[in-house]
């Protein structure tokens, strides 16, 4: 039984088995940069991986998780399989929070994922780290 209504199991299962292939440089990024790194499975519900770190009451927040257009069949399934890559900062002022993101890659193939993810983690942390209160 899937824990994503309509959402098949297997089809949940390819989609974090592409996560997996792409958790080991999101981890390094991570570790290097001294960030949090969070990755949810399948079974515990949307495939998601979040790297977290606070700078200036603020928490800043890298994610990555796959959207799902169709079920992909075949054997390029995995390639057929879209992604989000987002940014997006809070912080709570007065019992409020406030709260900004970005889409930085919609919808967008595994494989350029893979191939663009190194660039898009820097140009993800530079973005974040720029936005200010005022921003939110």
């Amino acid at each position: 039984m899937s824990l994503t209504p309509n959402v098949p199991i297997d089809e949940l299962k390819r989609m974090d088995a592409a996560m997996n292939l792409i958790a080991d440089e999101l981890y390094t990024f991570s570790v290097q940069k001294g960030f949090t790194y969070t990755k949810v499975g399948y079974n515990s519900g949307w495939p998601l991986i979040t790297i977290k770190w606070y700078k200036n009451e603020q928490e800043l927040n890298i994610e990555v998780a796959p959207l799902l257009i169709s079920f992909p069949t075949g054997e390029r399934a995995r390639d057929q399989i879209k992604f989000n890559f987002q940014i997006l900062a809070r912080q709570m002022r007065s019992g409020k929070e406030y709260q900004k993101k970005e889409v930085l890659k919609n919808s967008i193939p595994f494989s350029d994922l893979r191939d663009d993810l190194s660039d898009l983690l820097v140009d993800g942390q530079k973005r974040l780290e720029k936005w200010a209160e005022s921003d939110l």
